[in-house]
Parts: C-alpha cells; structure tokens; sequence
C-alpha cells in the first residue's frame, strides 16, 4: 500500500476553502489517525487555523479550519509544509 504524506494534500484543501477536512469525500479515504495527525501538524506550524464555529464538543480534527496567511503563502510553494 502507497503512502502519501496527509499535510500537503490537506493544506491545498484548506487552500481551496474546504472547511471540514476531516469529512471530505475520498474516492480511497486514508487512515483517519493519518488525517488528524496532519491536521494537528498542520495547526502547530500555523498553516490552518479553527474557525470558531464548531468548537464545541468536537474533536480536536473535526472543527471548522480555515488557511492562514502563512498556510497561504506555505501552499503556494512546491514544497511539504514540514520542509
């Protein structure tokens, strides 16, 4: 089974607007240990940021995320954002 590292894929999503990048719809969904740990990557580098609309009750990887000016300027470069 290939493996492809979440954290950019994940970043052009939040890139393109997609709020919840927990729930998009996959043809071939990946591991979701895999989507929560890029998403938590992701935050800790300041590249996606939570929205404050679902804060409440939910996990830490489901809350509404929106790109920050550094995830913008981070998606705009060829480059894995961990890099």
């Amino acid at each position: 089974m290939l493996h492809t590292p979440m954290d950019p894929v994940l970043l052009l999503l939040a890139f393109l607007g997609v709020p919840r990048l927990d729930v998009f719809p996959w043809p071939t969904p990946p591991p979701s240990e895999s989507i929560a740990a890029a998403i938590r990557r992701l935050r800790a580098i300041g590249a996606i940021e939570d929205d404050g609309v679902n804060t409440e009750g939910a996990r830490a990887s489901s809350a509404v995320v929106r790109c920050t000016t550094l995830g913008y300027r981070l998606a705009a470069l060829p480059v894995a954002p961990r890099y």
